[in-house]
């Protein structure tokens, strides 16, 4: 595979090793990242910003969990939530594809719970936005592997949600090892005619001795 085909989801401990890793797989010809979202309070636009300087021809995709931005309703509950993406949305744009179109969002609900707010409201909620065309670009991710047929059709009905409201640029695949249902949904999609996801993304696993334990004993979805 290519280095500046492929994208490598980032994993570090502060922004220290953050850059260390960005040089060494810039050296490498790698250009692509995803910046994961997985605790609350992360600094993600600085991370953003960190990759650009190291690596200025690079395409970033940050990760925006919701359920990392739940606030109260005294802080302002979900519509505070919404117009706290909003404005993260505004400042990426301005701040990072002024020149050109160098980091998009790929907006998740988060594990669990998806009340008060998930995705599929946001962007209902961004297709009534008149500005929401000048925004950046938005991802959203779609599981293939349920075994329940409920919780597969589920999954389909909120992904053509998403797909319906015209904001969603990208759909990424969840990492799984069941074919027969990867090339299910993938023809389920190409049947969505002008819905049809405008690009798509799948990954590979690099498996570390963590995470081959982590799938023992919590499997994702089709591993």
């Amino acid at each position: 595979m290519a280095a500046r085909t492929t994208r490598v989801e980032l994993f570090f401990k502060g922004r220290a090793e953050l850059r260390s890793r960005v040089r060494m797989l810039a050296a490498r010809g790698v250009q692509a990242f995803n910046l994961v979202n997985k605790n609350k309070g992360e600094e993600l636009e600085l991370w953003v910003q960190d990759i650009l300087e190291i690596c200025p021809e690079a395409q970033i995709c940050m990760h925006y969990s919701l359920k990392n931005h739940k606030l109260s309703q005294k802080a302002g509950g979900p519509d505070g939530m919404f117009r706290e993406l909003e404005e993260t949305l505004d400042r990426i744009e301005s701040s990072f594809n002024a020149e050109a179109p160098r980091v998009e969002v790929l907006l998740v609900s988060g594990s669990g719970n998806k009340k008060p707010l998930d995705t599929v409201e946001c962007l209902e909620r961004l297709q009534g936005d008149a500005n929401a065309h000048n925004r950046v670009a938005i991802g959203v991710a779609f599981n293939p592997y349920f075994e329940d047929e409920a919780e597969m059709s589920e999954e389909r009905s909120r992904l053509e949600r998403k797909l319906r409201t015209g904001q969603v640029s990208s759909v990424w695949l969840q990492f799984g090892a069941d074919s027969a249902r990867l090339r299910d949904s993938l023809q389920w999609m190409d049947s969505l005619g002008d819905h049809r996801p405008e690009k798509l993304f799948g990954s590979l696993f690099l498996p570390t001795k963590k995470l081959i334990a982590q799938q023992r004993f919590r499997p994702w979805n089709g591993v």
